[in-house]
């Protein structure tokens, strides 16, 4: 009697260890899938805060922030300052033009933890030994993917690609890379002007952008 007693127990919990075993795995699929299914939005909204270098229009820099507002729900101006003297390139003589990667070094003074910091600036931008060129021409650069803070002129280009410029690299500074879809304002430049061939975010930029509170 007492082993029929022992028997039931033992098959009583392996019973039990067997279910146990099976809701833990049907519970693990299921916290998978729906971490899947819904990509991490970020929690706080951070503000992007414009800063002008140098001379800059009124008119041409309230058109920036206002573009931005259309956009992004936490925009505002805050001051105009210097370009920094340490700025200026030493490759060329016959030109005045900054170093972009240093007025972002510049910028970064204002970053804070709930910022984004953007520096426009009508003077000329570049970057040193950059495209097999001493020193290279561009329009916008951020500091890195993700480390939002970013820095762009309108020397070159049309007035009408502007939002599209500020679009591409604030993207950059939000943490997307170049995409690889043709007409998407994220395309890689390459030297050239593809903005003006490029009206708006393709369908995966426009996802990530709208975890991190823009819209469109």
């Amino acid at each position: 009697m007492k082993k029929s007693i022992v028997f039931v127990a033992a098959v009583l919990s392996l019973m039990t260890m067997a279910g146990c075993r099976s809701e833990n795995d049907a519970s693990g699929s299921q916290t998978n899938g729906q971490q899947e299914e819904q990509p991490v939005r970020e929690v706080t909204v951070p503000e992007i805060q414009v800063y002008t270098l140098g001379k800059v229009s009124e008119s041409l820099c309230r058109e920036l922030v206002d573009s931005l507002q259309r956009h992004y729900p936490k925009c505002r101006f805050m001051k105009n300052v210097p370009l920094p003297e340490n700025a200026k390139t030493t490759k060329r003589h016959d030109h005045l033009r900054y170093r972009a990667d240093l007025l972002n070094q510049y910028l970064l003074r204002f970053k804070t933890d709930s910022n984004v910091v953007v520096g426009f600036t009508s003077e000329d931008i570049g970057i040193d030994n950059f495209r097999n060129s001493a020193h290279y021409g561009i329009r916008g650069l951020a500091l890195g993917i993700g480390k939002k803070v970013v820095v762009f002129s309108d020397y070159r280009g049309k007035r009408n690609e502007l939002s599209r410029l500020v679009q591409h690299e604030l993207a950059h500074a939000f943490g997307l890379r170049h995409c690889p879809h043709e007409g998407c304002v994220m395309q890689d430049q390459q030297g050239g002007n593809k903005l003006k061939n490029s009206p708006d975010f393709c369908a995966d930029c426009k996802s990530f952008l709208l975890r991190h509170h823009w819209h469109f």
